[in-house]
């Protein structure tokens, strides 16, 4: 029942016994309740045993993790190498330069990140300064002026609020179902 001693077997498996990998961040996965980073590690795993290819298993455990954490860093570099891998090199561009934006401009990724940026861009013929990163959420200015916004409303005027929210959101869904990028 030690998430360490889990993640230590995991760290003196990685690169020669993928299987023990794997198995042990689950366990350790299990005994955090599915924390994301961890997940992250064995989304991670999974693409090292295949060679580096980000299979549909390991897809759909990075889709998972994002809705938990969008911020995921390994998360989302895998998902960049999918969309790379499926050859949607303006998605590659977005989902890594998102990354970008959210990392500290000392991570240890920063020099690989730029380098996939740049084949991304070259492979697609696209110019990497023109593909926006995929947008992280509000920002900072947006959340405040919200709270103004909300700080005098009642609990029937917010629950209102946030009830027009999702209906607005429902209604988008239905009239544009296919728009990913969108949403």
């Amino acid at each position: 029942e030690d998430v360490g001693a889990w993640l230590q077997l995991a760290m003196a498996a990685a690169g020669t016994d993928s299987a023990t990998e794997i198995m042990a961040l689950k366990k350790a996965e299990r005994l955090t309740g599915g924390e994301p980073a961890i997940r992250a590690l064995r989304a991670e795993a999974m693409a090292r045993a295949t060679e580096g290819q980000v299979t549909p298993p390991a897809r759909a455990l990075i889709a998972e993790i994002l809705v938990a954490n969008p911020a995921e860093p390994r998360a989302l570099y895998l998902s960049g190498l999918a969309a790379y891998q499926d050859e949607d090199y303006a998605a590659a561009v977005r989902i890594w330069r998102r990354l970008e934006t959210l990392s500290s401009p000392d991570a240890p990724w920063m020099t690989l990140l730029a380098e996939n940026i740049a084949d991304a861009a070259r492979s697609g013929g696209i110019d990497p300064d023109s593909v926006a990163a995929v947008p992280s959420g509000p920002d900072a200015e947006t959340i405040a002026d919200a709270a103004r916004l909300t700080a005098d409303m009642t609990d029937d005027e917010r629950a209102a609020m946030i009830t027009d929210m999702v209906e607005g959101l429902a209604a988008r869904l239905a009239d544009e179902p296919g728009d990913v990028e969108g949403w």
